[in-house]
């Protein structure tokens, strides 16, 4: 006797906007995100290698451009483009190390400031986020502490119910533990 096999529901398919790519404006910290979109929307096409190089070069901003000016309009110049870029752009050290000199360079807030408090919180947590996305966040632990201290004007609410606050790390701040450990990047928001 045969096997009655069902077969997948139909997928529906809708028609989505047109996917817009940000120009890549040289910032390492960017590299991921245009780099990512541009594989998924034209290094993954189907199309020929010198179209696709037609985008990159319409995608980089002129000082990124630069460095991929002179390579010809070949599938190889192509090839070399995305090398060049790569090797430049996307060293996984060099990205990290910029995420960790905007952590760095966060200011100094004395008082209780709502407006900046925040402002400091979404910058710290998008590179902190950026971090994590990377799998490179406990390599840079350490830098807790630092932004801790730079929160002055409300450094003592935050450590206050936690005595081991300078063992605090970015992955257990950021999660609630259970422990007593203050969620001091949920608690900035």
């Amino acid at each position: 006797m045969g096997q009655v096999v069902a077969s997948p529901a139909p997928v529906k398919s809708a028609k989505l906007p047109k996917l817009v790519i940000t120009k890549f404006s040289g910032e390492l910290t960017d590299w991921p995100r245009f780099w990512n979109q541009f594989e998924a929307e034209i290094d993954r096409s189907e199309v020929a290698a010198v179209t696709k190089y037609s985008y990159l070069k319409e995608l980089v901003n002129p000082k990124v451009k630069t460095a991929i000016d002179g390579l010809p309009f070949t599938t190889e110049g192509y090839q070399r483009a995305k090398n060049i870029l790569k090797s430049k752009y996307g060293q996984t050290s060099e990205i990290v190390n910029a995420y960790v000199q905007n952590i760095m360079a966060l200011p100094v807030i004395t008082g209780s400031h709502p407006k900046k408090i925040h402002e400091f919180y979404e910058k710290l947590l998008f590179n902190v986020q950026s971090l994590e996305t990377l799998g490179k966040l406990k390599e840079i632990s350490g830098y807790m502490r630092m932004s801790i201290d730079k929160l002055q004007g409300i450094r003592g609410d935050l450590v206050r119910t936690d005595d081991n606050w300078r063992e605090w790390d970015f992955p257990t701040s950021r999660k609630p533990s259970g422990s007593g450990q203050r969620e001091i990047l949920w608690n900035l928001n």
